[in-house]
Order: structure tokens, then sequence, then C-alpha cells
């Protein structure tokens, strides 16, 4: 098999970012095609031609290249405009989950849900890569609110996004009932009910 890395007769050798592009897409196609388990950096040299080396210089294991393969397919907005009242910006960002939860992707993303729970690694990486800087970013839209005077001063941040977020992915693992817009409303308007002034 020759890698990218180590056969010098390759032609038009690809710059950094094609590489990274590359890994990423196979690691996506393995995805889709056999779920999170099929993605082994193996697989993706056999496929790609470049070398676990190279790989390996770019991410730790197979479970942060498939996060990064997943978020490199996101185009919603996640961000929180700094102005928007708390409670309108969240519901907008969970009606954007609720689109990515019915695309292609939201496959996928539900096959990580399932498989961090037995995989280490790739627990790690939804952690770092997704979970983390979106609890982040809502905590920082939270402390504005309170500023504001849109929640009261002792909001529980992480309890507030424990509640929404943990609501949903019970309604991902255990699917016995609908996730849609009207779910996030009313799930939004019944936590914030309990920390507005």
């Amino acid at each position: 098999m020759k890698t990218i890395e180590t056969d010098k007769k390759l032609q038009g050798r690809p710059m950094n970012h094609d590489i990274t592009q590359l890994v990423l897409e196979t690691a996506l196609s393995l995805a889709h095609d056999g779920g999170v388990k099929n993605v082994t950096v193996d697989k993706i040299t056999q496929i790609s031609g470049v070398a676990k080396t190279t790989i390996y210089r770019r991410w730790p294991n197979a479970g942060a290249i498939v996060m990064d393969a997943f978020l490199s397919e996101i185009v919603y907005d996640f961000t929180y405009p700094p102005d928007a009242h708390i409670i309108d910006a969240l519901k907008t960002i969970l009606k954007n989950v609720n689109q990515l939860l019915k695309s292609k992707k939201g496959i996928l993303f539900r096959n990580l849900l399932a498989e961090v729970q037995s995989n280490p690694e790739l627990s790690q990486a939804l952690w770092e890569r997704w979970n983390k800087p979106r609890r982040d970013e809502a905590k920082a839209a939270m402390k504005r609110a309170v500023e504001r005077g849109e929640i009261t001063p002792d909001t529980d941040f992480d309890l507030v996004i424990d509640s929404i977020i943990g609501a949903m992915y019970y309604r991902i693992l255990i699917p016995y009932n609908e996730i849609d817009d009207e779910f996030f409303d009313t799930l939004v308007m019944q936590v914030f009910k309990g920390i507005e002034p």
C-alpha cells in the first residue's frame, strides 16, 4: 500500500490542508457506511493512502478524527447573538440542532452518542470538540442574561444546560416521542419559568 508520506513518486503531493480534508472525508464515508465502529486509523490509511504517522501527528485516535469529520460537516449556526434575549437565542439554536437531527448528519450524531457509551476515546473527543465548547458558549450567554436582568443571579448554569440538553439527549437515545421545534420551545419556556425574575 502506497502512502502519501512514504511514496516519493507521487505526483502533485497534496498540501497539508488537502491531506487533512482527505482523512476527514474518508472517516466520514466509513462512518456513514458502517457506523462509527467502522472507523479505524488502519482503514483510513488503507483507503486514503495517508500514512499512519501523518494521521497521528494531527489526531490522537480514530475517535477524534470521527468528531472532527462530523464537525466539518456542520454548517448550522450555534452561536449566541450577544444582544439577543437568552430565551430567543436558545430557541433559535435548538431549532438549528433540530435541523441537524433531521438530516443525514443526525443519523451519524445519534450513532456517536450511542458509541460513546463504550468508547472512551470517542467519549473524550465528543466532550472536548462538541459538548464543552457549546456548554461554555451557553454559560457565557447566560452570564450576559443575568447582567441584563433576564434571569436571576443565583441561576445554576450547569443545571439549566443539563435540563434542556439532557431532555434532548433522552429523546434521542430513547425515542418515545418526536423531537421538533415545538418540543424545544416548550422545553425552554418550562425551564426558564423557574429562573426568570
